[in-house]
């Protein structure tokens, strides 16, 4: 059996008020402070030896985040903290290419190299530590629209044939049910991203796939009506082009009439401000372009991944 791969997917938020939206939010926003105060004290060498046990033991003593449940800055902590370290890694790579061009001895080299491994013994060497201080710059939060919450801090139910995911919020004993498009079950660390008045609920799940490929040599070719035909004659992925025509004739319309406001717009500006401040705020913005744009590219990856697994369901050897 093959050893399964963890993969991660992403749920979409369906019809999610403008107040849940809203509360989530806050929350966010209460998130990126917290990252903002890690990357200051711990994003750089002077915070080298930060801990994620030792930091949340203090600041639970100190009750030093009073507005965000425990269980959620809790898991903003440590997830700053492991950027941090995926941050120091990135350094170390940028130090070890400038080892290999500066330096020709081999036994040298490896020796460095196993210094750079230990943070405690690199800082002991003042050429690695010069190097490190060149390479590793001081981190700069710029996320505030993500939560990571862990599993005891949401729960997925369904109701109505719907499927919601219900995640705590800042008032005690209340919870923020968002209504999901997903029926796959949702399990694990889970990272909520908001954007445009939307909610992705990205999430992990051991990816395994038994099924072997197919025994046959085919030809095939790209199309536009459909995905791809075989040398065999088989069409794969049908519909492809009625799908790309149809969401090009649409967006045809969509920008000919935003054009003419846009042209509404342009001759308002310097007489009338206010007007101009309307007409971009509801006629000119991007919330429900960008919403269908992401169903459309997700409906075409759907048609040409489905394509793809059937030529390999037959196919060992295919020539382009």
């Amino acid at each position: 059996m093959k050893k399964a791969k963890k993969v991660t997917r992403i749920a979409y938020s369906e019809d999610l008020n403008q107040a849940k939206y809203d509360a989530l939010n806050e929350i966010a926003s209460l998130c990126g402070s917290i990252r903002t105060e890690v990357w200051r004290n711990y994003g750089s060498i002077g915070g080298l030896g930060a801990k994620f046990r030792p930091v949340r033991d203090e600041w639970i003593a100190d009750k030093h985040v009073s507005r965000l449940p425990q269980r959620i800055w809790r898991a903003t902590l440590s997830d700053t903290l492991d950027d941090i370290k995926a941050n120091r890694e990135a350094a170390k790579e940028k130090v070890v290419r400038h080892i290999f061009r500066n330096i020709d001895d081999k036994d040298k080299r490896q020796e460095l190299f196993k210094q750079l491994k230990n943070d405690s013994v690199w800082m002991n060497n003042s050429y690695l530590r010069r190097l490190m201080r060149k390479y590793w710059k001081h981190g700069k939060n710029n996320t505030f629209n993500q939560i990571v919450l862990e599993p005891g801090s949401y729960k997925c139910f369904s109701q109505n044939g719907k499927n919601y995911i219900e995640v705590i919020s800042l008032k005690r004993g209340k919870r923020i049910a968002i209504p999901i498009g997903s029926n796959y079950s949702i399990t694990g660390q889970i990272r909520l991203i908001l954007r445009e008045g939307q909610v992705e609920i990205h999430y992990t799940i051991d990816n395994t796939d038994d099924r072997t490929c197919g025994n046959k040599e085919i030809g095939i070719d790209k199309g536009y009506s459909e995905v791809f035909v075989d040398s065999e004659g088989e069409f794969y992925g049908k519909g492809l082009g009625e799908v790309l025509s149809k969401e090009s004739d649409s967006l045809k319309k969509k920008y000919q009439r935003r054009n003419k406001i846009k042209a509404v717009l342009n001759k308002v500006e310097q007489k009338n401000p206010k007007k101009a401040k309307r007409i971009r705020k509801n006629n000119l913005g991007r919330k429900k372009l960008n919403r269908r744009k992401k169903k459309h590219q997700a409906k075409v990856k759907t048609i040409v991944f489905t394509a793809v697994n059937r030529i390999v369901d037959k196919a060992e050897t295919v020539v382009c």
